[in-house]
């Protein structure tokens, strides 16, 4: 008697394949070098709120001055075109 094809083999099941990586848009000119994803390895800690705030504020102080010096600018310039709007609307 002859075997069936089927007799005498094991059947393997087909190796799941992994997940595709979801396409960066890339700029033009530049190529992407191909190989896995970048592994990201980071410790993460909840800060809770108020001295998150207290924290930014202690860490960041020296940036007070020259963020409030932009605003001031830029409160001046719209004063300034404000200004020479109205007076090419009298004038």
């Amino acid at each position: 008697m002859s075997p069936l094809p089927d007799e005498g083999t094991e059947r393997r099941p087909a190796a799941p394949t992994p997940p595709a990586a979801p396409r960066l848009l890339a700029l033009p000119g530049r190529a992407r070098r191909p190989g896995p994803p970048p592994v990201l390895d980071a410790e993460f800690r909840v800060v809770p709120a108020p001295w998150g705030l207290w924290r930014r504020w202690r860490e960041s102080w020296w940036a007070l001055g020259p963020y409030l010096a932009y605003c001031a600018a830029l409160w001046g310039l719209a004063a300034l075109v404000g200004w020479l709007i109205e007076r090419g609307r009298v004038g």
